[in-house]
């Protein structure tokens, strides 16, 4: 399935203040669901997502995205069960050339733009919301993330705001707000509040 997000504008102006939005998706998803021994409906949907050349106007916040694109499943459970989370995703995505300007009523005076190269995350998630005594918060997560070229100026600064070559979060384990494991970060090239190199020309 193809479809132009522009058809979509009033929808999401509605939702979420959007006044302007472009870009092409396409999908290839499978939808299936099955009712178990424990009361409990299960609803799975899985397969790729791929949004190109995406642009945005958002309440002071214009941007644009060159690629996103999604592989993996999301499965609700009805209602969530002891053993099994309410929501559950379980893939990667990545984003490729992001850029946005935030307005300088936004930033607090001249306008901030950002860029983005890439960012990969993949892994599981899992979510129950608390339901009183009864039934309290879960959470689970075991992913990794990966981001390069990170870019952040202000156009009435001549220098750069900051500057990331390279992130990486390894195994990271969530199983309880309280109970949170990161088991290897790295960065590379970062650099605060100095010259911007040349070669990178206008942010």
């Amino acid at each position: 399935t193809d479809f132009d997000l522009a058809g979509l504008a009033p929808e999401l102006e509605a939702l979420a203040g959007l006044k302007e939005i472009q870009g092409r998706v396409g999908m290839a998803l499978t939808v299936s669901g099955r009712y178990g021994a424990d009361g409990v409906l299960r609803l799975d949907v899985r397969g790729p997502v791929n949004v190109a050349d995406a642009a945005f106007d958002m309440d002071g916040i214009v941007g644009a995205q060159r690629a996103l694109r999604w592989d993996g499943a999301v499965s609700r459970a009805l209602p969530a069960s002891d053993t099994e989370a309410l929501v559950t995703v379980d893939g990667a995505w990545q984003l490729l050339g992001t850029s946005a300007t935030l307005a300088g009523e936004l930033s607090g005076g001249s306008p901030v733009r950002v860029r983005l190269d890439d960012l990969r995350w993949s892994g599981r998630a899992e979510y129950s919301p608390a339901d009183g005594d009864a039934s309290p918060l879960k959470l689970g997560l075991n992913a990794g993330l990966a981001l390069d070229g990170l870019a952040v100026d202000r156009e009435d600064l001549s220098m750069a705001l900051l500057r990331l070559g390279g992130l990486r979060l390894e195994d990271v384990v969530v199983t309880a707000v309280d109970d949170v494991v990161l088991n290897a970060l790295a960065l590379n090239d970062l650099r605060l509040l100095g010259p911007a190199p040349a070669s990178e020309g206008a942010p």
